[in-house]
């Protein structure tokens, strides 16, 4: 899977979502030019597959 692909399908769009991560580093910084690389694991959704598996966890 290339880059563009793989950011269409899992790439969500965090700014204006009240994410301190996206909308908060122009309280910090005064700006909002800047690309906070912290806690990744939220801007990406998981696989397909770990989806189905933690919803057949979580219905068992």
């Amino acid at each position: 899977m290339n880059t563009k692909d793989f950011t269409e399908t899992y790439y969500i769009y965090r700014r204006g979502s009240h994410s301190r991560k996206w909308d908060g580093e122009h309280l910090k910084f005064s700006r909002t030019d800047l690309l906070p690389l912290w806690v990744a694991d939220m801007d990406f959704m998981p696989p397909q597959c770990i989806q189905e598996a933690i919803c057949t966890y979580v219905k068992a």
